[in-house]
């Protein structure tokens, strides 16, 4: 048991925060490399739906003690640079605080990203890039949800109710009678 086990991605951030439901083809229609544009006016329960997701889709934010248990987590899994004695927990107090603006699902996906992928202990400006990288298809879902909703309220309207024969004859019969000198 002298190797260290291999880091496996926390299942914790899956339970705590999931992306609203949405029917399955509203589901293809944000994850689609169509423009939106191209797709069918959502209708109004479609835009309900759309606008229940976007309400939703907002991950919590990570705290201070979540935030110290992933630098913490990277400097285990990650070698850095030996620092002078007592700068650790200055550190952590600005990591801590220029990643407080970040959600706590994403910050998590970035640190597996990391300890994956790089070599050495990330600065602050490369965990944010990671966090970009891996947070830009939820970003994208909620975007395009937003253009979505915007094209139903701008562009959709009702759809045209059949007539039937009755209705005609009496729509006619009251112009007519209306305009006695086109009988």
């Amino acid at each position: 048991m002298g190797q260290l086990a291999k880091v496996q991605p926390q299942s914790r951030a899956l339970t705590e925060y999931c992306e609203p439901p949405l029917s399955d083809g509203l589901r293809a229609a944000l994850n689609s490399r169509q423009s939106v544009l191209e797709l069918k006016v959502p209708g109004p329960v479609s835009r309900a739906l759309l606008q229940a997701y976007v309400d939703g889709a907002q991950p919590p934010l990570a705290d201070e003690e979540e935030i110290d248990t992933i630098i913490a987590r990277l400097a285990v899994a990650l070698p850095r640079k030996r620092d002078e004695p007592g700068v650790d927990s200055v550190k952590l107090d600005i990591y801590a605080s220029a990643l407080s603006d970040l959600p706590l699902i994403d910050l998590r996906a970035a640190s597996d990203w990391l300890i994956n992928n790089v070599r050495f202990f990330p600065s602050v400006a490369e965990i944010r890039a990671a966090v970009a990288k891996v947070a830009g298809p939820r970003i994208a879902r909620v975007a395009r949800a937003h253009v979505l909703i915007l094209r139903h309220d701008r562009d959709w309207t009702p759809p045209a109710t059949d007539t039937n024969e009755t209705d005609v004859d009496r729509i006619v019969g009251e112009v007519l009678a209306a305009l006695p000198s086109k009988r």
